[in-house]
């Protein structure tokens, strides 16, 4: 937070808002200033943080006068140092409180200064042997499959909705902001989401995209050309050559391989896995999530990738109000 930020911060009403002493004028005023910005709810929330931690007791914002502001109180504390030395012994003696209440607000400035520059710097986030899923600000959720670095700024959503993958294979599920588009950086070439769901893998030596949702542009820097990429499609991009290449089925891309090899894993995971690539709702009755599946499906359509499941483990499929439903074959039921 720089310093004409910090300024421009209400403090005597945050000091209202903490102390739950907002008059209906006040909390109108209050009410706006919050939805001005996202970071605006976000401050407040670290402040209530902080209140509620080692600022609570002291009541800062209610020294000397109820609705005083920190530049006033400030002025009248030097006034009363320079014209009466003496009095400050005894101001420390009559009210220790409001003594105390100025350092405890001091302390909890400096943490917000800090807390804030802290959170303006980038956060790199890496994966070892399993997969991790965060969730950005604005609700966009992107799983990370092992082995995969993505950097997201600090200042994601402030500033824009960019990150970039430096390596590693992620699926990305984002919330559409047509005012804020969200981006992937990816060195020569970005993605930037046009209301979806993809995946991408990067490799030293290419770029794979597969969306699953909705649609994406995929784009070269250098000159701008582009590709529109619908759901069920798929196109790779060789970073040596500077080329794109021919548009696939999501099955058949080097960004869905990894999730449609399987070696004894759960239906449940299989499920999961099946719902990602294809975008099919699928349901297990009557006790088969835990059956393990060993298969490669990569390439397969999703007609039969389903026939090679049931196969396997002895299942059968129907639909049901464009749900897959998976259960064990007839001679198998009770």
């Amino acid at each position: 937070m720089d310093e004409q930020q910090y300024k421009d911060i209400p403090w005597e009403l945050m000091g209202d808002a903490l102390t739950g002493n907002l008059s209906p004028e006040s909390a109108a005023l209050w009410k706006q200033w919050l939805s001005e910005k996202p970071e605006h709810e976000q401050l407040f929330l670290r402040m209530k943080e902080l209140w509620k931690n080692g600022m609570e007791d002291y009541r800062f914002y209610r020294m000397a006068d109820e609705n005083a502001s920190w530049k006033n109180l400030q002025s009248r504390m030097k006034n009363n140092v320079e014209k009466t030395p003496g009095n400050m012994v005894i101001r420390l003696k009559t009210w220790p409180r409001r003594i105390l209440a100025i350092a405890a607000a001091l302390a909890g400035i400096i943490v917000l200064i800090w807390f804030s520059t802290v959170k303006s710097q980038p956060r790199m986030i890496q994966t070892a042997e399993i997969k991790q899923r965060i969730t950005l600000p604005d609700g966009t959720s992107i799983t990370l499959h092992p082995h995969t670095r993505i950097e997201v700024p600090g200042k994601y959503g402030t500033s824009g909705r960019s990150v970039q993958m430096i390596s590693g294979e992620a699926e990305f599920n984002v919330v559409h902001h047509e005012e804020s588009p969200f981006t992937v950086e990816l060195g020569s070439t970005r993605v930037a989401d046009i209301g979806t769901r993809f995946i991408i893998r990067k490799e030293e030596e290419a770029v794979h995209l597969a969306v699953t949702e909705g649609k994406v542009s995929f784009t070269r820097k250098a000159d701008g050309e582009g590709h529109e990429i619908g759901a069920g499609s798929a196109i790779s991009y060789d970073t040596r050559k500077g080329t794109f290449g021919p548009s696939l089925p999501v099955e058949s891309s080097r960004a869905t391989e990894s999730l449609l090899v399987f070696n004894g894993t759960p239906l449940g995971e299989v499920a999961d896995a099946l719902h990602t690539v294809y975008g099919k709702e699928i349901t297990l009755e009557n006790g088969i999530t835990g059956r393990k599946l060993t298969a490669k499906l990569y390439g397969m359509p999703f007609g039969q990738a389903l026939e090679v499941i049931c196969s396997s483990l002895s299942l059968e499929s129907e639909t049901r109000n464009g749900m897959v439903v998976l259960k064990p074959r007839h001679s198998e039921q009770p």
